[in-house]
This record gives C-alpha cells, sequence and structure tokens, in this order.
C-alpha cells in the first residue's frame, strides 16, 4: 500500500483495494486517451484495456502523451503498454490494436466495470454508447477543441450521446487542440469515473460539464 499512501486520505484503504480490483477500458489512446492512462495506472486501477489502431504521426508531439520524437510511425497501443510497465507494475495492461467498430464494439468492451471514451469522431462514440448501453456499462464521454472540452457520465439507457451527436452529422475538420486541454479533460473524466467505480456523489443522468480554460470557467447543462 506504501505506493498509494498519498491516495488515502482523499480515498479509504477500502476505496483504494475497490479500485485494484476494477478492470476499465480506454477507447482511444491518443490525447485524452494517453493522460486518462497515465492517471489510472498512478491511481492503482487494476486491470487496464486500451483500444486503438492508430500510430503517431509528427502533428500528435503537441499534446499526446505517450508520443515523442522516436515514437513517430508506431503504434499507440504498443507505445501504452510500454508506459504502464514504467509507471505501475501492479496494474495488468491489455492491449488492443484493432479498429473499434460496430462488429467487434460488444466483444471488445464486455467485462469492463467502465469504459472512457476517449475518442475524435462521432461515428465511432455513438458506437461504442451503444455498445456499453448493450452491455449495461457506464461510459464516460469526454471531447475537447482549442480552450475547451465537454464531459458526462454516460448511464445504460441514457440516450445523452444521442442528443448530443447524430450519426447525420456533418464531420467537420479535426479540431485544434491545445497541449494542457487534454490533460485537464482526461484529469476531469477519471475523476467522474472513479465517482462511478467507488460509487460517491455520482453525476446525474444528462449532466453534461463544459469546461473552458481561458475564462477559468466549469458549467453544467442539463441535455
Amino acid at each position: 500500500m506504501d505506493r498509494y499512501f498519498r491516495n488515502i486520505g482523499a480515498i479509504s484503504t477500502d476505496e483504494q483495494e475497490k479500485l485494484k480490483q476494477c478492470s476499465v477500458c480506454i477507447v482511444g489512446l491518443g490525447g485524452l486517451g494517453g493522460y486518462v492512462l497515465e492517471l489510472f495506472a498512478r491511481l492503482g486501477i487494476g486491470s487496464i484495456t486500451g483500444i486503438d489502431f492508430d500510430c503517431f504521426d509528427i502533428t500528435n508531439l503537441n499534446r499526446q502523451l505517450l508520443s515523442n520524437e522516436s515514437t513517430i510511425g508506431c503504434e499507440k497501443a504498443v507505445a501504452a503498454a510500454e508506459r504502464v510497465k514504467l509507471i505501475n507494475d501492479e496494474v495488468k495492461f491489455t492491449s488492443i490494436r484493432e479498429k473499434l467498430t460496430a462488429g467487434n464494439a460488444t466483444e471488445l468492451l464486455a467485462g469492463h466495470k467502465i469504459v472512457i471514451d476517449a475518442l475524435d469522431g462521432i461515428e465511432a462514440r455513438l458506437i461504442v454508447g451503444s455498445a456499453c448501453a448493450d452491455l449495461n456499462i457506464p461510459l464516460v464521454h469526454g471531447a475537447v477543441n482549442g480552450w475547451c472540452g465537454q464531459a458526462a457520465v454516460i448511464y445504460p439507457g441514457d440516450e445523452t450521446l444521442e442528443r448530443l451527436y447524430s450519426l447525420t452529422t456533418a464531420q467537420k475538420r479535426p479540431p485544434s487542440v491545445l497541449p494542457f486541454t487534454p490533460a485537464a479533460l482526461a484529469a476531469f473524466q477519471v475523476s467522474l469515473a472513479v465517482r462511478v467505480l467507488l460509487d460517491r456523489e455520482k453525476p446525474e443522468p444528462g449532466t453534461l460539464t463544459l469546461l473552458d480554460l481561458l475564462t477559468c470557467s466549469v458549467n453544467e447543462i442539463k441535455i
């Protein structure tokens, strides 16, 4: 327990043990996902699955924690596995180097206590949301753009994602993302996930939190 000594107080020893028994899945290991992975591994989540089929390119260097100049062209899921080994050898990490689709989503997400949406595409988010609903697994949504981010806990049967996005919505150019925005929002996503996993002050269904780092404001809206 020495590794997690500074966690205790904010959470109890029993809650720390509970986190060590949890299995979480991160879909997307880029800007948001890399920071989420880092925090989960340091927190002491017992089992983490990371799903990403992509490789690093030079445009990732401004914001993706798992990227560096020597990993350009390397698979993000492989870099994630190596990072977890460096941080915490008590964590079991499962690397899935394939694209999550409507055909495989249920199989890949099954068995986890919670799923983290760290994606950057609308269609993929809706696929993950649908699979989580079918599996009765809570989903923590997150998205960033420029100085801003948004996050929400999507409970099974909650149609928050469907209200936010539509498959017919036109896909825009990739958003601009500053280095600190995914770091800040990932921390918020992890805090939401921990609140759900430990059953502590869980957010109400349909609550979307908006983070604006330019104005230092946080707002909650019902959707």
